[in-house]
């Protein structure tokens, strides 16, 4: 029962866990270090297990290291583990392994992930501060309208004063009222709004459709085609220094891109 519970764990782990960047950079460093000192591939997956910090990245390394003492290549252990090791990652570790050259393609793989931890870090430093920062100034918009412009209006009539507020500024808390006053309503259309679209965007017009919008929408259009471009140029660029054919370099490189657009 212990064995089947820790097989089942292990399962669990292998296709639940999401490994950070970090570590698997850390990882791979360490790896490419022993390597330079001689290690073999199971002494080195020996002595970094030996130090693993995060458990989850342990039972993903021991599972590898049963694999290499079944004389399985490492990339075909690292296949069994989507969510840790990228596509990409795991060929250039393929391409070390059948050409003998593994330590320059553990090279290219640190370059990899610095490359994809740099586009992560402008993505949550660039894109997401500028989305929340649009939500929340048109949330401050709509409380503004229902709430400080009626006050202001009693403020001037308090004091007996009679200024009227622009035309605009009227219409909009006007329509804001009648928003709050019927926020339910809207509630349910925005719900079934978001269940049709999702079902829609899960077809694959739909999914092509809103891949364009993604990059075609002129607030965050340019930013998020930027970054796709990026992550694929530099995936081509490590393949290619590889030694790949670039039908090959290409056909690996395409892995990093989400956007069917661009694909």
């Amino acid at each position: 029962d212990v064995d089947k519970t820790k097989i089942n764990l292990n399962k669990e782990i292998k296709f639940s866990s999401k490994i950070s960047l970090d570590e698997l950079k850390k990882f791979t460093q360490e790896f490419y270090l022993l390597k330079q000192s001689k290690f073999s591939n199971k002494d080195a997956m020996l002595a970094i297990i030996s130090g693993a910090t995060d458990e989850k990245f342990k039972i993903v390394l021991e599972d590898i290291l049963k694999n290499i003492e079944s004389e399985v290549f490492m990339y075909k252990a690292m296949q069994e583990h989507p969510s840790v090791f990228p596509k990409v990652y795991i060929n250039l570790i393929k391409t070390g392994e059948i050409t003998g050259n593994l330590e320059e393609s553990l090279q290219n793989a640190v370059k990899y992930l610095d490359g994809e931890i740099l586009i992560s870090t402008k993505l949550q430093n660039e894109l997401i501060p500028n989305i929340g920062m649009f939500i929340a100034i048109m949330l401050m918009l709509f409380i503004a309208m229902v709430i400080g412009v009626p006050v202001l209006q009693n403020i001037f009539i308090a004091s007996g004063n009679v200024i009227e507020l622009p035309k605009i500024t009227i219409i909009l808390s006007a329509l804001a009222n009648k928003i709050a006053d019927v926020w339910y309503i809207l509630a349910i259309i925005m719900l079934i709004v978001i269940v049709v679209l999702y079902r829609y965007i899960k077809t694959e017009k739909g999914r092509k459709k809103l891949d364009l919008l993604k990059y075609k929408n002129y607030i965050f259009g340019d930013i998020i085609y930027s970054l796709d471009f990026a992550r694929f140029i530099r995936s081509l660029y490590i393949n290619l220094r590889s030694k790949l054919r670039l039908e090959d370099a290409l056909e690996v490189s395409k892995n990093v891109v989400k956007n069917t657009y661009l694909l």
